[in-house]
């Protein structure tokens, strides 16, 4: 296989973003305007004429020596491409890395085998994704019990409001979180989504509920979309009503019969993964990689 690390700034980027469009299952994360977001040095590796491409973040924090890392909001990478689910081109595309780099850790994506390679280890993590191709009525009854009372106790308490936060106000809000990481990166991609990725439950006070960030398949792709709860919050008087509930049913409602995927961004935190399965979504799990 014609195998090869191409630095970024020697990648054909039209070939590269297109290669991971046309994955049976691609993401936002492996774009190159993302990547060129959350990894400030970062190569590919690629197939042929880019008939597959595995994008890497590197640095040398490893004794000067170069090491791959997996970056802040960019939940799964690993290989895109024709061949996204080949078993054999993914080993032969890690064997690849395997020769330049002593330390490795990525998060592949849910399209990726498990390739059992040798001298790598595999975890499988936790992801539910809902699928919105149904009437929102059909959607609504595959949440649980509790989960339907609590939405309709915040529909008396809670409005929607979409694009009408600005990301200053949006960032000042996250930043006061303790475990808010790479603000700048954050803002960044709030740039490149704009606007309308911001979604804000107010109370009838006019005070924030809960907020939440949920960038877009479709700023890339046509066609099939995926919506991503890449970051989110509810304040202590939302949590009273219910405005997270809220907030998650509310863009729900909104993408409902179409060809969209709510991918909820984890969690195998354990409250917040019972919040996520509230809705009733499949674990469509990912893999760690390490070496």
């Amino acid at each position: 296989m014609n195998i090869r690390i191409v630095n970024r700034n020697k990648l054909d980027v039209d070939k590269y973003d297109t290669c991971v469009a046309s994955s049976e299952v691609p993401m936002p994360y492996a774009f190159s305007a993302h990547m060129d977001i959350v990894a400030r040095r970062w190569k590919a590796v690629v197939l042929g004429e880019y008939e597959m491409v595995m994008p890497i973040a590197f640095n040398r924090k490893l004794l000067g020596i170069p090491q791959v890392y997996h970056p802040f909001y960019a939940q799964q990478l690993g290989a895109f491409g024709r061949f996204q689910r080949d078993v054999v081109v993914i080993k032969a595309m890690l064997a690849a890395l395997s020769k330049f780099y002593v330390r490795l850790t990525m998060q592949m994506n849910s399209a990726n085998p498990i390739p059992n390679q040798k001298g790598w280890t595999f975890r499988q993590r936790t992801n539910y994704e809902l699928n919105l191709n149904k009437p929102y009525a059909s959607i609504q009854k595959t949440y649980r019990k509790g989960h339907k009372a609590n939405v309709k106790a915040a529909q008396e308490l809670n409005t929607l409001e979409r694009g009408m936060i600005s990301t200053a106000d949006f960032a000042k809000a996250i930043a006061a979180l303790p475990a808010t990481v790479g603000l700048g990166q954050l803002v960044e991609l709030i740039d490149l989504y704009g606007p309308e990725s911001l979604w804000v439950a107010k109370l009838k006070d006019g005070r924030i509920g809960a907020l939440g960030f949920f960038p877009t398949l479709g700023k890339f792709v046509d066609g099939a979309e995926r919506i991503v709860y890449m970051v989110g919050h509810s304040t202590d008087a939302g949590r009273k009503a219910f405005s997270g509930h809220f907030l998650i049913d509310g863009v729900i409602q909104t993408y409902a019969e179409t060809n969209t995927i709510f991918d909820f961004e984890g969690s195998e935190l354990s409250g917040v993964g019972a919040f996520f399965k509230g809705f009733g979504p499949d674990d469509v799990p990912y893999l760690l990689a390490n070496r």
